[in-house]
């Protein structure tokens, strides 16, 4: 490189895009035209965007696939194993709640992903094989635990928060979800809530925590609180 003005035309023709806003700005193109394709809608975050951009040098889309049974695991445990975990693209179809998040968008998910290589196109083939085997292995582990979970109530689940500490000197995780069944109860004298709305409230008071136990929030933390809401139901 003979002088700084030269700089980003030789690493381009070198195969490597220097600027990062044009990496951004190809990959968010790469995605929705794949996307766009497949008649499905990308789940492509801001957070996902930006380390997808600050990991690869020259972008390229290669879109994947895994088996419908995986559809059976909710949405969220799916689109979490993939941007999380893998760093891929997870696949909505187009009439899929605008909340990804949502009890709502189980089963909205496509059995496809889209991957953002920067790997040479000639070994595109391989590098899917290998993605695709990658995410079976993972979804496998993620549906063994949760199959593990719900062989059990979430009752008796919630038992199990006496066997860890909350903070020193506070007790277990389950004397702090009684103290916040108890804080509840004592709201109620402030509030018109009716017998049913009283039961539900301390139901998931005491509830609140016990997914923090389950065997898929160990392996996939980013899940609290919305497996609990699956256990829960």
């Amino acid at each position: 490189i003979s002088s700084a003005n030269d700089y980003q035309l030789i690493m381009s023709k070198a195969g490597v895009i220097v600027n990062r806003e044009d990496r951004a700005v190809l990959i968010k193109d790469l995605v929705q035209k794949s996307a766009s394709k497949l008649d499905a809608r990308p789940n492509l975050t801001i957070e996902l965007l930006d380390e997808l951009t600050d990991i690869v040098e020259s972008p390229s889309l290669i879109c994947g696939q895994f088996e419908n049974s995986f559809l059976e695991l909710p949405a969220e445990v799916l689109s979490t194993v993939m941007q999380v975990h893998q760093r891929y693209v997870p696949l909505y179809s187009e009439n899929a709640p605008i909340d990804f998040l949502s009890l709502d968008a189980k089963n909205k998910l496509i059995p496809k992903f889209l991957c953002i290589s920067n790997g040479l196109l000639s070994a595109k083939d391989v590098i899917r094989l290998g993605n695709e085997r990658v995410l079976k292995a993972r979804l496998a582990d993620a549906d063994f635990f949760l199959r593990a979970d719900l062989s059990i109530t979430s009752l008796d689940r919630c038992k199990k928060l006496n066997s860890v500490t909350f903070s020193e000197g506070l007790g277990t995780l389950l004397n702090r979800v009684e103290r916040i069944k108890w804080i509840v109860e004592n709201l109620f004298a402030y509030l018109d809530f009716s017998t049913l709305e009283k039961d539900e409230s301390t139901k998931a008071a005491y509830l609140s925590k016990h997914d923090l136990v389950s065997e898929i929030v160990g392996e996939f933390p980013e899940l609290q609180g919305i497996m609990g809401g699956y256990f829960s139901i």
